[in-house]
């Protein structure tokens, strides 16, 4: 029985591991190359943020300038489909610091986003209101 639980500790070591190395490669700067979501990754590897609260976010829960964003919403799937509503707690409703990495992705994503809005042809003081991120 000891053999079980120590073979079965080490399999999950490993798998952490292997984790670890792959979240490690979603923060190299190559990675953006890849033409990926790069900043959604690069904000939940970095945050913690749960998949709905990721999902949930729009440009106006994110400051650039003071480095922070707002979690106010989550996406949830319902009978109907996709739904997006509030988090459960107060605690899930939180103002979370980002990392300069997770930031220049961010300013990078917002920056692409712009430029693809511009050539579908919506006004520049409109554009941002009106991107997911």
């Amino acid at each position: 029985m000891s053999n079980i639980r120590r073979t079965h500790h080490v399999a999950s070591v490993d798998r952490d591991a292997r984790s670890r190395i792959r979240a490690h490669e979603f923060l190299e700067p190559e990675f953006s190359q890849r033409g990926l979501r790069q900043a959604l990754y690069v904000v939940a590897i970095t945050t913690g943020l749960r998949q709905g609260e990721l999902l949930g976010l729009k440009w106006d829960d994110v400051d650039l300038e003071a480095g922070t964003l707002q979690v106010r919403r989550t996406l949830t799937t319902a009978k109907g489909g996709p739904v997006l509503s509030t988090p459960k707690t107060k605690g899930s409703r939180r103002t979370v610091k980002l990392s300069q990495k997770a930031l220049r992705a961010l300013r990078s994503h917002l920056e692409r986003q712009m430029v693809e809005a511009r050539q579908g042809g919506l006004s520049v003081a409109r554009e941002r209101s009106h991107l997911r991120l």
